[in-house]
């Protein structure tokens, strides 16, 4: 009896400081070398700060420049267990389209966000994800 509460508890505290650790971070700074789509928002390349936003869990701003904010973006959490993924952006990419699908922040914990379908420009060309370097801050 003793031993599975110690093991409740125990599993119980490693999923909360999974938790913890994914909604602790303040901002992730990037430089996309690409205009993108966020949602349904096209963006111009740059220097972005990606925050998530205090009152609305799981929404993220993305701020230009450190400055102003040109788009709000909702995610669903998302892990990858046993992965070792550095902090990074991941966009789809087709033709010359890059759009915003995921936010992985130092290893398995992440973020995929909704995005509309993207077509490629041949039929037989699916489209390709492209990771990029993000520094967590």
């Amino acid at each position: 009896m003793r031993a599975t509460r110690v093991l409740s508890l125990s599993i119980a505290m490693a999923a909360a400081s999974l938790l913890a650790h994914a909604q602790t971070f303040t901002q992730v700074s990037v430089n996309l070398p690409y205009g993108f789509t966020a949602g349904t928002t096209q963006l111009p390349a740059g220097d972005y700060e990606i925050r998530p936003l205090a009152d609305q869990p799981n929404t993220f701003g993305f701020y230009k420049d450190g400055l102003i904010c040109k788009s709000i973006v909702h995610a669903t959490p998302i892990e990858k267990p046993g992965a070792d993924l550095d902090t990074s952006l991941v966009l789809k990419v087709a033709g010359e389209r890059y759009q915003l699908s995921q936010l992985w922040i130092d290893g398995m914990t992440g973020f995929q966000f909704s995005m509309p379908r993207l077509a490629s420009t041949r039929e037989s060309e699916a489209p390709r994800s492209l990771v990029i370097k993000a520094r967590r801050g």
